[in-house]
């Protein structure tokens, strides 16, 4: 069974790693992350989301998943509330009461952002 759920979310303005909201994520079942999307955009006209990463964590990874974005600079009103992808495949153990720790790191401070972090997950 393939399914995915929101691992986290994020409305962080911080320029160094902080810990995005539903972190640590705990896997409803046993499997695998095949694929972590990370959906961007602004909450206002005047937005302001420029690039960064979202890292997860896992003990039994033995090493950190980065998923870059890029951003997309000054939001004006005709643009509106477009919203991006960033998305990552992979093939990393998930197991129950074995959390994942997901933290978001902007290169500049953004201005009123908000992120979704999905992970498609097979069991």
């Amino acid at each position: 069974m393939k399914y995915t759920d929101e691992l986290a979310t994020s409305t962080s303005t911080a320029t160094t790693e902080t810990a995005c909201t539903g972190s640590p994520y705990s896997p409803l079942t046993n499997g695998r992350l095949v694929k972590v999307e990370v959906a961007f955009a602004g909450t206002a006209a005047t937005s302001l989301l420029e690039g960064g990463y979202v890292k997860l964590s896992c003990p039994l990874w033995g090493v950190d998943m980065y998923v870059p974005f890029a951003g997309h600079g000054l939001r004006t009103v005709p643009v509106g509330a477009a919203v991006e992808i960033a998305s990552k495949e992979c093939d990393l153990p998930l197991k129950t009461g074995v959390p994942v720790t997901i933290v978001i790191l902007h290169k500049v401070t953004p201005v009123t952002p908000i992120m979704h972090i999905y992970g498609d997950i097979v069991a």
